[in-house]
């Protein structure tokens, strides 16, 4: 008795794990708590839209964008300006990489639902856990850069 049911759960887990192998799951982009900090405040500020409160939970209280001087108060209220201009403002994480202080976020962003999207890197420099510092490049997106951008939204029909 005790060995059939051993089989059939045996036979019941091997089903399982043939049927989870078919569906390839993604790994964790990062388990780095810096990591997951800079992913936390690019997701809450920009795909949940609650940038001040984005900045409060992970940003220290000094911040310098792209190396000028500290422009906490003005980078939140550029972005939330921005995302109320574009509340389809979207991220999709692809990669987060961790040196010491720096996280590197590479995601697709996607401005509104008809844009094909641009690469992005944004660089974060930590100091005592928080971020200190952002600065970032984009690539608009191609049929070269080996993502397939989506296609364009159909013009409307002309009026006559």
């Amino acid at each position: 008795m005790k060995r059939a049911f051993l089989l059939t759960a045996l036979a019941a887990f091997a089903a399982a794990s043939v049927a989870h192998a078919a569906i390839p799951s993604k790994p964790p982009i990062t388990t780095d708590p810096q990591g997951l900090a800079a992913m936390g405040l690019v997701d809450m500020a920009f795909n949940q839209h609650k940038v001040a409160e984005a900045f409060a939970k992970y940003v220290g209280p000094t911040y310098s964008q792209s190396g000028g001087p500290d422009a906490r108060q003005k980078t939140i209220d550029f972005l939330a300006a921005a995302i109320q201009r574009s509340p389809d403002f979207r991220y999709d994480f692809q990669r987060i990489l961790v040196d010491r202080d720096v996280v590197a976020v590479y995601a697709i962003v996607y401005v509104s639902k008809t844009d094909p999207g641009n690469k992005v890197v944004d660089f974060y420099r930590f100091e005592n856990g928080k971020i200190v510092e952002h600065s970032d490049v984009i690539q608009p997106l191609t049929p070269a850069s080996g993502f397939a951008p989506r296609p364009a939204a159909a013009a409307p029909p002309a009026a006559n």
